[in-house]
C-alpha cells in the first residue's frame, strides 16, 4: 500500500518522532494530552485552517453588517432556563 503525503501512518511516524524527541531533549515529562496538544499547534490540519478562517471571515462580515450577537450573559441566563440549572 503507497501512503499519501498526509496518511494516518505518516501523522503517526511524525508524531513519534516529534515524542521522542520532545521527551529526550525536554526538562519534564509532559502526559501524553499535553505532547498531543503541542504537535497539533506546530502541525495543524489544513482543513481545520480552513474552518476557522472562513468562520472568522463570516463574524467578520457580520460585524461590519451592524450584526454583534446577544450580551454572554443573556445567552448563559436563557441556556440556564432551558436546561432547568436555576
Amino acid at each position: 500500500m503507497i501512503n499519501s503525503p498526509n496518511s494516518t501512518i505518516d501523522q503517526l511516524e511524525q508524531f513519534r518522532d516529534f515524542v521522542l524527541h520532545r521527551l529526550n531533549h525536554g526538562s519534564e515529562q509532559p502526559s501524553i494530552d499535553e505532547l498531543y496538544d503541542e504537535w497539533r499547534i506546530q502541525n495543524p490540519n489544513p482543513s481545520e485552517i480552513e474552518n476557522d478562517a472562513k468562520a472568522i471571515a463570516a463574524s467578520i462580515r457580520d460585524l461590519n453588517s451592524g450584526i454583534s450577537g446577544r450580551p454572554m450573559e443573556e445567552f448563559l441566563e436563557e441556556f440556564k432556563t432551558k436546561r432547568g440549572l436555576k
